[in-house]
């Protein structure tokens, strides 16, 4: 509770009946002291997930007032799966930025399922990964970027090398 009332600039006793007042109004704990620290209840979890799209949003609308007073600026949060760090975003990221200096690009590398997740709660606004066949996302717009094609690599003289698939 210290280092998150230092945070804030508060005092701990100001952070903590802070806290207090906002359980008494919900009607709910948001915390548990255990002997490790503080943790959030099921209660506090959900509150935070929705204080920080509720902050997103709040600060999406500011940069959209802006933006139709024609300033280019924002923020772009992306996710990518590490193939398409390596092979897509280097270029893509330097001609962005020229072009568009004040709009923040955030970065999250991850696998592709847990950037669906991601996608989902809002937390990147584009993913860019490839899409196992047969997985229907028709909650989502998806465009192609590229043709990949996934190959087995052996070295000369492995015993593997007529292999045509995965398994034994």
């Amino acid at each position: 509770m210290r280092s998150a009332a230092r945070r804030l600039g508060l005092s701990q006793p100001a952070l903590t009946k802070t806290i207090r007042e906002l359980e008494r109004e919900l009607a709910a704990p948001l915390l548990e002291r255990t002997s490790k620290g503080v943790l959030p209840t099921a209660q506090g979890k959900v509150l935070y997930d929705r204080a920080l799209k509720a902050n997103k949003e709040l600060s999406a609308a500011v940069d959209e007032i802006r933006q139709l007073d024609g300033a280019m600026l924002g923020e772009l949060s992306v996710g990518a799966v590490p193939v398409a760090v390596m092979l897509l975003l280097p270029e893509t990221l330097r001609t962005f930025s020229r072009q568009f200096p004040d709009i923040k690009l955030r970065l999250s590398e991850e696998l592709f399922f847990a950037q669906m997740q991601k996608l989902r709660s809002g937390q990147v606004d584009v993913a860019i990964c490839g899409i196992p066949d047969g997985l229907a996302l028709g909650e989502f717009q998806i465009e192609a970027l590229i043709e990949t094609e996934m190959v087995v690599v052996v070295r000369k003289g492995s015993p593997r090398q007529q292999a045509h698939r995965l398994d034994p």
